[in-house]
């Protein structure tokens, strides 16, 4: 077995090996690998196969910690970050015995003096002034690039590429004169072979009118398809509720009601500031939990979409909360779960929890101090994997067990949420203006949050002052997109409600 390992080895890539020792092909030689090494604890295959090639005892310092190991030298290095390990320190603490550094530190200093006039580097105004320009000037850097990639630049390669898996091109790289919405051009669909001229401005997928006769997107007939796959009944274009306005899917049953919002046609070129947040407090009045997709959300978050969707209509796997164990998680365990599984993606958090369901993280909660009001704490993230009946319950117990807070505030994206989950939990909705809203800037079917565009920040990359934000990233060739805004939800302790 050692032979075919070596010989293994030699002919499979290092980066794909413990996937290949995996294929059913290698089964008794992965048995034995794991056999071989049976005495070592959390290792990868890399670990397992540097362990039986080089007969290397377990790799475990002396706090009992494990090592880390290092795939591309093959060697194990300290058992943590090297500000926290206490191997490393040891092993300063050894190498400096009998070593006086005071002579360096003394001329470091006399360095530092004759060429700074200060004892210690960073207090000098000319190295603080240096540091400051590079950090803005990466920062510029950043921004202006983005700024500055306009429509035309996006290139006849990039267009193509990107529609290779719905239409064909009938006009060849001369007759590209760029992405504008007045530039049309010949397209073959793919599915029906069918010829017409449509423009690619913002992202936009030229639509053969035979396959989408009703000129329904892409990404909204996917929708409907998903639907259609969790046996879900539905009415399409419904406007039985709202009169004048419709819902793209309405699910009586339900009643709930899905918009699913083009980036490009919902902007403010074509929708007023307040449409989606109207007609969400309509759909409210009327007791229609209101759902508003995103193109550019379900082009790259579809998974989680479905997911939510999934537990939105009672579909999704349950788990009971009782049979769940509550760990506390590091940094990155929390950040993996977050950005896999949560619409809005991942932010920091102090003080991080998970259920655990059968060696599976399933759900997790986040918590840090309040970013913007008094209160003592924020919730920042709630997510689940399935749907985890009284895991936030579960969570948000062990959390006021565990610090006493006297109020915790948390936020709620209207575009999905309709406050259920802080009801339950006995939050009070202290929202102080219902009609609130907020706004993203599109361009190529993008959505980039308004706090990257700040007044002052393009005004350092030589946009003219006497404009406002609006006028000036209007110029760059940007749209403004309005979302359905926020619920602000407070708990407080019995004694101070």
């Amino acid at each position: 077995m050692l032979h075919k390992l070596q010989e293994l080895i030699t002919n499979t890539n290092s980066r794909v090996i413990g996937q290949v020792l995996k294929n059913k092909t290698n089964t008794e030689l992965h048995k034995w690998v794991m056999s071989e090494s049976a005495l070592l604890v959390d290792c990868t295959m890399k670990e397992r196969i540097y362990y039986i090639l080089n007969k290397k005892p377990n790799p475990v310092c002396k706090e009992g910690n494990k090592m880390t190991f290092n795939t591309k030298t093959h060697q194990y290095g300290f058992c943590d970050n090297i500000s926290n390990c206490a191997c490393f320190a040891a092993y300063i603490s050894e190498s400096r015995k009998g070593c006086d550094m005071s002579h360096v530190i003394d001329k470091r200093v006399e360095t530092w003096l004759e060429k700074y006039g200060v004892e210690n580097i960073s207090q000098s105004a000319t190295v603080q002034k240096k540091r400051s320009s590079t950090i803005k000037s990466r920062n510029y850097d950043n921004l202006y690039n983005r700024l500055s990639y306009d429509k035309q630049s996006q290139g006849f390669e990039q267009v193509v590429t990107r529609l290779a898996t719905h239409v064909t091109p009938m006009f060849t790289r001369d007759s590209y004169i760029g992405s504008s919405r007045k530039n049309f051009y010949s397209w073959k669909c793919i599915i029906c072979n069918n010829q017409f001229d449509d423009h690619v401005d913002y992202g936009r997928i030229p639509r053969c009118k035979t396959c989408y006769p009703h000129n329904k997107s892409k990404g909204e007939l996917e929708l409907q398809n998903y639907l259609d796959s969790l046996q879900i009944k539905y009415t399409c274009n419904d406007r039985s509720i709202l009169g004048d306005l419709e819902y793209d899917i309405y699910i009586p049953e339900k009643k709930i009601a899905i918009e699913f919002n083009g980036v490009y046609w919902h902007s403010t070129e074509f929708k007023d500031s307040d449409y989606h947040v109207n007609k969400f407090l309509r759909s409210a009045e009327e007791g229609i939990h209101l759902i508003s997709i995103f193109e550019d959300e379900w082009i790259n978050k579809k998974e989680i979409i479905c997911s939510r969707l999934a537990s939105v209509l009672g579909c999704s796997k349950t788990i009971p909360a009782r049979k769940c164990k509550i760990v506390e998680l590091s940094g990155k365990d929390y950040r993996q779960f977050v950005q896999q599984y949560h619409l809005q993606g991942t932010t920091s958090a102090t003080y991080k929890y998970g259920l655990v369901y059968q060696s599976e993280l399933i759900s997790v909660m986040s918590f840090s101090k309040s970013r913007y009001t008094n209160d003592d704490y924020e919730l920042m993230r709630y997510c689940s994997k399935d749907t985890v009946v009284g895991g936030a319950g579960k969570l948000f117990k062990y959390f006021i067990t565990k610090f006493n807070p006297k109020s915790i505030i948390s936020y709620a994206n209207r575009c999905w949420s309709n406050g259920g989950l802080y009801y339950q939990l006995e939050f009070d909705n202290v929202t102080d203006n219902m009609a609130n809203t907020g706004y993203w800037y599109i361009k190529n079917n993008i959505r980039y949050h308004r706090s990257s565009f700040t007044k002052n920040k393009l005004i350092s990359c030589g946009a003219d002052s006497a404009l406002t934000e609006s006028e000036i990233m209007n110029q760059y060739g940007y749209l403004k997109i309005y979302d359905c805004g926020n619920y602000k939800f407070r708990w407080k302790t019995q004694v101070d409600q």
